[in-house]
């Protein structure tokens, strides 16, 4: 099954004998395994044997019924000094629903309900990354610390009430000046 580019993105399994053997393959931890290490890069069967160190006769019979359950697929054909043919194996991307009962069940109702809760996950999926990042949000009021007032006695010496008078931007008057006095005086 050399890659077309028209494979079904999903794959519906009534449970019958028709899908015992993708489900059979399916349940090997050799298949599994396979396919976990496809998934992250194509491979031949040589690469795939080394990689997870088994022989080569039980790589090449798993990727047989990985192939005959259409769950991989020959990615391309290479070819070694020798002249034997390579094959590089991919898996197919399709999301496999298992329904149980008959093979009544319409297809396209099915792809309805997975767009349903396909779409329903992302909503959920959203909602609470927004949660997430709201909840540190502090409001702008809130991040900055509280300042103390400033205290009159720790100014630097000199004509407190001048200070005063010139940090409100009014210019110093006379009953000012001679109240400072008269505080030095006393």
């Amino acid at each position: 099954m050399e890659n077309d580019g028209n494979t079904e993105k999903v794959l519906v399994l009534p449970l019958n004998e028709d899908s015992r053997k993708i489900t059979q393959t399916l349940s090997n931890e050799k298949s599994l395994k396979i396919l976990e290490l496809l998934a992250r890069q194509s491979m031949s069967a040589t690469s795939i044997a080394k990689e997870l160190d088994m022989p080569l006769t039980t790589i090449k019979y798993n990727l047989d019924g990985l192939l005959e359950s259409e769950l991989i697929q020959v990615k391309e054909t290479k070819w070694s000094r020798k002249g034997r043919e390579i094959k590089i194996y991919e898996p197919v991307q399709k999301m496999i629903v298992v329904v149980p009962g008959s093979s009544k069940t319409d297809r396209s109702s099915i792809l309805g309900m997975l767009r349903k809760y396909v779409a329903m996950a992302g909503a959920a999926l959203f909602a609470a990354l927004g949660i997430e990042y709201f909840r540190d949000f502090e409001p702008l009021g809130q991040t900055m610390p509280p300042v103390a007032p400033a205290v009159m006695s720790e100014m630097p010496a000199g004509n407190a009430s001048n200070d005063t008078a010139l940090f409100a931007g009014e210019a110093p008057t006379n009953a000012t000046t001679e109240a400072a006095r008269a505080a030095g005086e006393s």
